[in-house]
């Protein structure tokens, strides 16, 4: 039995590219595919490819990929998507954190930290940032409190495995302004409505 896969080969350079993770093509195409990040080689001018990877494509990469396409036939729900940037210093956390928040269908765009986070709003003005709340440099409540002094429309949800007591969360809300506080590791339908209701 053939075990459902996340990744293929790109068919001009012969890179491996990870589906779930590899940018989606903006191509009009019969099903939304993927492009090399080696060589930017779209995937949907190989349509012999492409149907090959999806007959043993994994759940996931087909559910990102239908939910892609979905937006393209209807653009009206694509400009009703909002855009979430994810802060976080630790890459494995901030990529799982993007892959769950991007199936949930939302825009998502990440940064390691509050710097690079700060920049980011004042170019694209995200809907909502999620942020860790330990990072070098400026934590995540500080980040927040920054964040709503340059645009109060911004909403901030904080993650946190350590100050997870009422007392905190209040604090955070409080404070801080923030408008979401979860415990980590992150209960991802928690997350989702933590979302929902912040949209």
């Amino acid at each position: 039995m053939t075990l459902p896969v996340t990744s293929l080969l790109c068919p001009s350079c012969g890179a491996e590219i990870n589906a779930l993770t590899a940018e989606v093509c903006q191509c009009i195409a019969a099903h939304a595919t993927v492009i090399c990040p080696s060589c930017r080689s779209c995937l949907c001018r190989n349509p012999a490819a492409v149907s090959a990877f999806l007959r043993s494509a994994s759940s996931e990469v087909t559910v990102r990929l239908n939910r892609e396409r979905n937006r393209r036939e209807d653009p009206a729900n694509a400009a009703r998507l909002a855009d979430v940037l994810i802060v976080d210093d630790d890459e494995e956390i901030r990529d799982m954190a993007a892959y769950r928040v991007e199936q949930m269908g939302y825009r998502v765009r990440t940064a390691t930290g509050a710097a690079e986070a700060l920049q980011m709003i004042e170019q694209t003005s995200p809907d909502i940032v999620l942020t860790d709340a330990l990072m070098p440099l400026m934590d995540g409540r500080t980040l927040c409190r920054r964040i709503k002094d340059l645009n109060p429309r911004i909403k901030v949800v904080i993650m946190t495995s350590l100050y997870t007591a009422p007392r905190y969360k209040a604090e955070a809300h409080r404070v801080f302004g923030a408008d979401g506080y979860l415990a980590k590791p992150v209960d991802f339908p928690v997350l989702e409505a933590t979302l929902g209701k912040l949209r």
